[in-house]
């Protein structure tokens, strides 16, 4: 059961929003893959990845 009073509070909250609908093929557009060296692609070595997000 949802709560309308909720509901248009999202929407509110989304109309308000200036949003760009990309398309998958122009979001990726740059992105390039990981070149990894052969041991970690044979597992001999380990990848550690980390993360830092990004606020805009």
């Amino acid at each position: 059961m949802t709560n309308s009073k909720n509901t248009s509070l999202k929407m509110d909250f989304l109309k308000s929003k200036n949003i760009k609908i990309t398309s998958s093929q122009d979001a990726l557009k740059d992105v390039k893959p990981i070149e990894w060296s052969q041991s970690v692609i044979n597992g001999s070595n380990k990848v550690l990845v980390e993360c830092k997000f990004m606020t805009i």
